[in-house]
């Protein structure tokens, strides 16, 4: 997603308290794993594209600043991503801004709660995937299977 972003032309902005330099080498253009920088910079730059890599992590000591990345910041033009796990970990208010969804396997818990918050019955399935399988869905869209290996 950071190389489509940045093939797009977007600054890409990645908040990943791992510090991952693959994020560079995939295109994004700022790599941090300093919440209060991330934000700053977020909220001084329009039309980017802002991946929050361990969501869950961030969501739950940074509830008001996720919420603006899920909310207010696309009024700056911005795309946000939450990567993460345990979806279950960030709050229902910040799972339903969301869009789009890639989901992999998840527990079934976890895959209830995204097939309630998307409206998306297939969703519920994601607890039986395989290695490398993902069903992709957007609201109102259909849901498609995936596999990142072929």
């Amino acid at each position: 997603m950071a190389a489509q972003a940045a093939s797009n032309n977007r600054n890409v902005l990645v908040l990943d308290p791992l510090k991952d330099s693959r994020w560079l080498d995939a295109g994004a253009s700022f790599l941090t794993d300093n919440p209060d920088e991330f934000i700053s910079l977020a909220k001084q730059n329009t039309n980017c594209t802002l991946i929050i890599d361990e969501a869950g992590e961030f969501c739950g000591r940074y509830d008001k600043e996720s919420f603006w990345l899920a909310t207010r910041s696309r009024h700056r033009g911005h795309q946000s991503i939450f990567c993460s796990q345990r979806p279950n970990l960030i709050s229902p208010n910040i799972r339903s801004n969301c869009s789009k969804i890639f989901c992999f396997c998840v527990n079934y818990k976890d895959a209830k709660s995204f097939a309630e918050d998307f409206c998306c019955d297939e969703l519920e399935n994601a607890s039986n995937l395989k290695q490398g399988e993902c069903i992709y869905y957007s609201r109102y869209g259909e849901a498609k299977r995936y596999n990142v290996f072929s």
